[in-house]
């Protein structure tokens, strides 16, 4: 199972990618659309979690892409929460799930 994560912040990919392959799953980031759409054309991404800063156009995109490769999109909201309670807590029951 590979999973991209695409948020605006390098600083919020920094921290959630490195506690998502703590956890036993494959994860890589970017914030960049155009980067996230030719990894999920490549192949080999089986969830795309979308960050909550992601603007709805983006988020649309984004969505269309996964939906044409057959990828899960998991919608992200850290909702206050300190990431590595958000990853333990909610993101990888998500992506496992």
């Amino acid at each position: 199972m590979s999973v991209l994560v695409v948020a605006r912040g390098m600083a919020l990919i920094g921290q959630i990618v490195p506690l998502i392959n703590a956890g036993g799953v494959t994860a890589r980031g970017t914030t960049d659309d155009a980067d996230a759409v030719s990894m999920i054309e490549a192949g080999g991404v089986s969830a795309l979690v979308i960050g909550g800063g992601v603007e709805p156009a983006s988020r649309h995109r984004l969505k269309a892409s996964a939906d044409l490769k057959g990828v899960r999109v998991i919608e992200g909201h850290a909702s206050g929460k300190d990431a590595q309670t958000y990853v333990r807590e909610e993101l990888l029951p998500l992506i496992r799930g």
